[in-house]
C-alpha cells in the first residue's frame, strides 16, 4: 500500500482498530483510519520501537543519547519521557496508561579486557513521572519485552560476545529477570505471549519455539512446508556468464499471535509466514517485496499490518492465512474418534500424505495414504490428544484425534 517514506520502518503498533504509530530511521508515522492514509509527525533521528497505551499516548525509543519520546495528545507533540536516564534504548512496552517498561544496553570494562555490554532496564508505575532502575552484568541485550500483567513479563535477547540467545522472564514487573533458556548459535529477536501459558519467540536463521507451560519448556516448531525457512533467488554471475542459484536462510525478526493457534512472523527478503494450528505447519504469504520486514501486528483477527525496510507498508483484512488455503473435501473420513489403537483414514486423492503431530508440534509419524481405506496403527502412542495433517500438491487438511486406550 502507498507509504509516505522511503526510509527503513522498523516498528509499528496500534492504539485501537483505526489509530496506529510507526517508527523508523528519522521519522514517526501516524494513521487515524487503517492505514489508509499516514501523517509524518517527527523527524530527525532513528526510532527502533514504538508502543501504545491508547489512540493518544505512546513512547518510543530513539537509538542514541538513551532518550525516550512520549506524547500524549495523540503525536500534536513529541517529547522527551522525562526524568528518564538509561543507556542506548532498544525496546519499551507499556501495559497500560500507568506502567512502561524500557530496556536498554550498558557498557562495562573489567581490568584490560574489552567493553562488554549488559541489559539494563527502567520501570515507572506513575505514567513516567518517576522511574525505578535495574540492571545486571548477566542480562542480555534485551531485543523484546513483553508484560502478561504488571509482574508478570518474558524478554528475548542476544550476547553478541558469547554468541548465545537468551529467554528471561521476571515475577516481580522487571526488576529482576530469570534466564529461562540459553542457547548457543541463537540470537531471539522478537516473541509473543497470548496467555499466562502458550508464546513464541522466532530469531535468526528461521526458528521458531514455542511454550506452553509459561516458558519452562521451549519446542522448535516443525517447519512445513518451507525446510527452515530456506529461500533462493538467481543472480547473474559474471564469472560463468549466466544466473546461478543464491540460497539464504531468512532471518525472522517480528512474530503475532491472534491467538493460541493463529500467527503471523516475517523476516528478511520480504518473507511472510503464517500459521492456523499453533505453528505446526506454516505457509508462505506473498509480501510483494524483497525488503527486509521488520514489524508485524494485527488488531483483531483480520486486520494485520507490516512494515520493512524502503518504507513498505503492507496490510491484510484476510488474517494471518489467507481465506481458503485450507480445504476440506467431503469425501474424507477420519474415525474412530476417541480411538484406543487403529485410526481410518478414508480418502479418493493421488499422492496424499498422513502426518501426525503432538500438541506443541513435534512430528511423530508420517506415511503416504493410498487410494481408498487406510488403517493407521496408534497403540504405541500414548493417551492424549494429537493432530492429524492429510495433505497433496492443492489441499491441506488438520483435525484433532484422541487416543484413549482404557
Amino acid at each position: 500500500m502507498p507509504s509516505p517514506s522511503t526510509v527503513n520502518l522498523n516498528s509499528l503498533h496500534f492504539g485501537n482498530e483505526n489509530t496506529g504509530y510507526i517508527a523508523g530511521n528519522g521519522v514517526i508515522l501516524k494513521t487515524t483510519n487503517k492505514c489508509d492514509n499516514w501523517i509524518i509527525q517527527g523527524t530527525g533521528y532513528n526510532y527502533t520501537k514504538v508502543h501504545c497505551s491508547s489512540i493518544d499516548t505512546a513512547y518510543i525509543c530513539r537509538t542514541t543519547g538513551g532518550s525516550g519520546l512520549r506524547t500524549i495528545n495523540g503525536g500534536s507533540n513529541w517529547t522527551f519521557v522525562p526524568n528518564l536516564l538509561i543507556g542506548d534504548l532498544n525496546s519499551v512496552f507499556s501495559m497500560n496508561s500507568k506502567f512502561i517498561y524500557f530496556t536498554g544496553i550498558g557498557t562495562a570494562q573489567s581490568g584490560g579486557a574489552h567493553p562488554y555490554t549488559f541489559g539494563t532496564g527502567a520501570r515507572s508505575k506513575d505514567a513516567g513521572t518517576t522511574w525505578q532502575y535495574f540492571a545486571n552484568y548477566s542480562w542480555p541485550k534485551f531485543n523484546c519485552t513483553q508484560f502478561i500483567d504488571t509482574l508478570i513479563g518474558y524478554a528475548v535477547g542476544s550476547e553478541i560476545v558469547s554468541n548465545k540467545g537468551s529467554i528471561l522472564k521476571t515475577v516481580d514487573g522487571g526488576q529482576n529477570w530469570i534466564p529461562l533458556s540459553s542457547t548457543y548459535g541463537y540470537f531471539w529477536n522478537s516473541l509473543c505471549f497470548v496467555n499466562t501459558k502458550v508464546g513464541y519467540i522466532c530469531g535468526k536463521n528461521g526458528i521458531i519455539r514455542k511454550t506452553v507451560d509459561g516458558g519452562l519448556n521451549w519446542f522448535s516448531q516443525h517447519l512445513t512446508p518451507q525446510q527452515n525457512f530456506r529461500t533462493s533467488h538467481f543472480k547473474y554471475d559474471e564469472e560463468i556468464g549466466t544466473n546461478k542459484i543464491i540460497e539464504f536462510a531468512t532471518d525472522l525478526t517480528s512474530i503475532y499471535f491472534t491467538n493460541a493457534d493463529t500467527g503471523c512472523v516475517v523476516g528478511t527478503n520480504g518473507m511472510i509466514f503464517g500459521t492456523v494450528d499453533g505453528g505446526i505447519s506454516w505457509h508462505k504469504q506473498n509480501s510483494g517485496t524483497i525488503n527486509k520486514l521488520n514489524s508485524v501486528y494485527f488488531t483483531n483477527s483480520r486486520d494485520g499490518y507490516i512494515v520493512g525496510d524502503g518504507g513498505v507498508i503492507l496490510k491484510t483484512s484476510n488474517g494471518p492465512v489467507e481465506i481458503g488455503k485450507i480445504k476440506i473435501p467431503n469425501n474424507l473420513q477420519i474415525y474412530p474418534i476417541p480411538t484406543d489403537k487403529d485410526l481410518i483414514i478414508k480418502q479418493y486423492e493421488e499422492n496424499v500424505e498422513l502426518r501426525i503431530f503432538d500438541l506443541v508440534g513435534n512430528l511423530i509419524t508420517e506415511t503416504p495414504l493410498l487410494i481408498g481405506s487406510n488403517s493407521i496403527d496408534l497403540s504405541e502412542l500414548s493417551n492424549g490428544v494429537y493432530i492429524v495433517e492429510i495433505r497433496n500438491e492443492k489441499t491441506i487438511i488438520r483435525k484433532r484425534i484422541i487416543k484413549n486406550k482404557k
